[in-house]
């Protein structure tokens, strides 16, 4: 394989190494600038995966298929076989690529071309997502090396950044603490709304909204819960397992996310008094649909989150339209901010959000950590939203809203 070696001192310091295919001796060439020398080893790459492939007629439609059939099936690189929803992924990925560029040998691809199918995809999609499907692009390719259908992977070197000041003007939008409030109370209105069409929904709805904020679960997470992982004694909710987009309970997404989630005293009362309504189901979930089968993100979107956003005051108009402020997601932020407001360092918060990795802590919620001493009361996440308007509610709050359900 081609390479490069910088000699110092030389009057032509860029020197390639290749081997000559007819011969196999190693030759080399001297050149006085980087450039030209990359240029010479992509011209010796190319000419060595034209040489040396088993199919020399392979097309990028045949690789991307491969790699997808190989991420699918038995995984890549020793990794398991991706989730279901992830195919889903890269599959809308390979069939744009396969779209633009399937006919296209690989035989004819170096770093040039594929910086020429980089830019077209820049042209037509948003940078983030552009760069997910180049991603898979390259992984396609390094997959297609791996199977000595080329040589190397020309797009090695080939990427799509993204600047921190785009990554700060994309950064995950966090709900204020008035706004977190102005949520809390729109949610007792719903539940004591004198409204028959709207009450008994959010018997379900506002224990639903109540767990995602104050204890920042995935919405997959939330709609896989059971009831078993209500640990009641512990005064919090383990997580163990979640409902993907086809609405099909399964693994949690990483090993990290399976964790227990302190949670406050009053979500627990309004948990115990909500069992007492739960529809019972194959599963036995926490918050089901009203015949016991998991509840879809779309209807809890549509119909929980986008009226109580409206009831909050927290929409915006778009054309003819009133669109919500904040996404379903947004949930989650909020617990983390208020977690890292109370104090919590870095590591606790990692923990409760299940991430993998800190790096990933970090790069969401590195600009709301404060230098302040950790601590540990699950309670003072509601007592911070609660302080908004410097006041406590009713000590039977919570069971007064349900004793007037049950007595309609």
């Amino acid at each position: 394989m081609a390479s490069i070696q910088v000699q110092k001192g030389r009057k032509s310091p860029f020197r390639v190494f290749w081997i000559d295919q007819n011969t196999g001796k190693q030759r080399n060439r001297s050149f006085g600038r980087r450039k030209d020398a990359l240029v010479f080893m992509e011209s010796i790459r190319a000419l060595e995966n034209t040489l040396t492939q088993n199919d020399p007629n392979m097309t990028i439609e045949q690789a991307m298929h491969a790699w997808y059939i190989k991420a699918t099936t038995t995984g890549l690189g020793g990794r398991e076989p991706v989730e279901r929803s992830t195919a889903c992924k890269y599959n809308e990925h390979k069939n744009i690529i396969t779209s633009r560029e399937g006919q296209t040998k690989l035989c004819k691809l170096d770093e040039l071309e594929c910086e020429n199918i980089r830019d077209r995809l820049l042209e037509d999609y948003s940078r983030a997502y552009a760069k997910k499907i180049f991603t898979s692009f390259k992984s396609a390719l390094t997959f297609a090396a791996n199977q000595k259908k080329i040589v190397n992977n020309p797009a090695q070197d080939v990427n799509i950044q993204i600047s921190k000041r785009q990554r700060n003007a994309n950064k995950t939008q966090i709900p204020s603490l008035e706004d977190v409030y102005g949520i809390t109370q729109a949610i007792e209105r719903l539940m004591r709304s004198p409204d028959p069409n709207i009450r008994p929904a959010w018997v379900r709805y506002g224990p639903l909204f109540y767990t995602l904020l104050y204890t920042g679960m995935r919405p997959t997470e939330i709609r896989g819960l059971p009831w078993r992982d209500v640990r009641w004694e512990r005064g919090g909710i383990q997580i163990t397992q979640g409902a993907d987009q086809f609405n099909e309970i399964g693994a949690l997404k990483t090993g990290a996310a399976e964790r227990f989630i302190p949670t406050p005293s009053f979500v627990m009362q309004h948990l115990k008094r909500w069992q007492e309504f739960c529809p019972q189901g194959e599963h036995n979930l926490v918050f089901p649909t009203w015949i016991g089968t998991v509840e879809s993100h779309q209807n809890i979107t549509s119909r929980g989150w986008y009226p109580l956003c409206k009831e909050a005051g927290l929409v915006t108009p778009r054309g003819e339209k009133l669109v919500a402020n904040y996404s379903l997601y947004s949930l989650r932020h909020i617990k983390a901010s208020l977690e890292i407001e109370l104090g919590r360092s870095p590591k606790k918060i990692q923990e409760i959000m299940g991430h993998e990795d800190i790096k990933m802590t970090f790069d969401v919620y590195g600009h709301l950590f404060k230098d302040l001493e950790m601590q540990d009361n699950a309670d003072e996440a509601h007592e911070l939203v609660r302080s908004v308007a410097k006041r406590l509610p009713k000590k039977n709050q919570v069971i007064d809203i349900y004793s007037k359900i049950s007595t309609d």
